[in-house]
C-alpha cells in the first residue's frame, strides 16, 4: 500500500516565485523526487512493531539438497544470508540461479522468485513446487481448457494412484504400449475395429450368456486336442460339403445314428 510521506506545505509566495517556477529537473532527480513523496507501509507483526522489507538480488549459494538447512544466497555485496522460498515462489531454485530475494529488518529473508537461470541448471530438469505445502495440490483451469505440452515426452508419476476422470476420453497415438501386472475392466459396452489382431496368452477363458461369430471368409482351428460339449444340442450344417475326416478312426456313438 503506498501513501504520501508527511512533508511541509510551501507558502504560496515561495511557490510562485520566478526561481521556482524555472527549475528544470533530471530524469533522476526526478525519480529521487517521487520516491521520497512515497514510501511502502510496513508490516505490523503480532506485537505491533513495524518491519520494513528491502528486495535485493542475489545468487543461489546452496539448496536443502545439498545439505543446507535453508536456501543460502549470495548478494552483490558479498553477504551470504539465509533464506526460506516464499510459497508464491513455484519455482525451485537451485545452486547458481540469480534470484529476487525479500529481507526484513529481524533477518528473515524469503526467494520470491527465480530472475535468471544458470548455465548449468538451464539444461536440468525444473521442478516446480509450493515450498512448506504438505497437503494436496491442485491445478485448474477454470476459464477453458488446460493444455499440457511438451516437445520430447510427458511422464506422469504417482506412487500410490493414478486416475483420469471425464465425460469422455480420447487416446490418439502412432503406437500404444501397456503393461500392467493386472488388468480390470468394466463397462456397459465396447466396440473394437482393427486391421490385424494377435493375441498370445498361456491361458484363455470366456464366459458370456450368449455368443456370436460371424467369419467372411475363413475360420480355422488348429489345437492338439479339441474338446466341444453341449448339454442340448450340437448342431454342424452347411450350404454344399460337410467334410468329417481321420487317419485312423471315425467314430459316430449314439443311442440312436440316423444318416440321411
Amino acid at each position: 500500500m503506498l501513501h504520501h510521506a508527511p512533508h511541509h506545505n510551501t507558502p504560496p509566495h515561495e511557490a510562485d516565485t520566478p526561481s521556482n517556477a524555472s527549475t528544470t529537473m533530471t530524469p533522476s532527480s526526478a525519480a529521487e523526487a517521487l520516491a521520497s513523496r512515497f514510501t511502502v507501509t510496513p508490516e505490523r507483526t503480532a506485537k505491533g512493531a513495524k518491519s520494513h522489507h528491502q528486495l535485493t538480488e542475489g545468487e543461489v549459494m546452496c539448496v536443502q539438497e545439498n545439505g543446507c538447512s535453508a536456501l543460502r544466497i549470495r548478494t552483490a555485496a558479498g553477504d551470504a544470508i539465509s533464506a526460506q522460498q516464499a510459497a508464491s515462489c513455484l519455482l525451485l531454485p537451485v545452486i547458481g540461479d540469480k534470484v529476487l530475494m525479500s529481507r526484513r529488518e529481524d533477518g528473515q529473508a524469503y526467494v520470491l522468485a527465480v530472475l535468471e537461470r544458470s548455465d548449468e541448471a538451464s539444461t536440468t530438469t525444473a521442478e516446480l513446487g509450493v515450498a512448506g505445502h504438505a497437503g494436496d495440490t491442485r491445478l485448474r483451469a477454470t476459464g477453458g481448457a488446460l493444455h499440457l505440452e511438451a516437445r520430447t515426452s510427458i511422464h506422469l508419476v504417482a506412487k500410490r494412484a493414478l486416475r483420469l476422470s471425464a465425460a469422455r476420453a480420447e487416446v490418439v497415438a502412432g503406437a500404444l504400449t501397456a503393461t500392467a501386472q493386472r488388468v480390470m475392466a468394466s463397462f456397459e459396452e465396447t466396440g473394437l475395429a482393427g486391421k490385424s489382431i494377435d493375441t498370445a496368452v498361456e491361458r484363455l477363458t470366456t464366459r458370456a450368456a450368449r455368443a456370436f461369430r460371424f467369419i467372411a471368409e475363413t475360420d480355422q482351428t488348429r489345437a492338439k486336442h479339441v474338446d466341444t460339449h453341449a448339454s442340448h444340442t450340437v448342431r454342424v450344417s452347411s450350404d454344399s460339403v460337410t467334410s468329417v475326416t481321420a487317419r485312423e478312426v471315425v467314430k459316430v456313438d449314439g443311442s440312436q445314428v440316423l444318416i440321411g
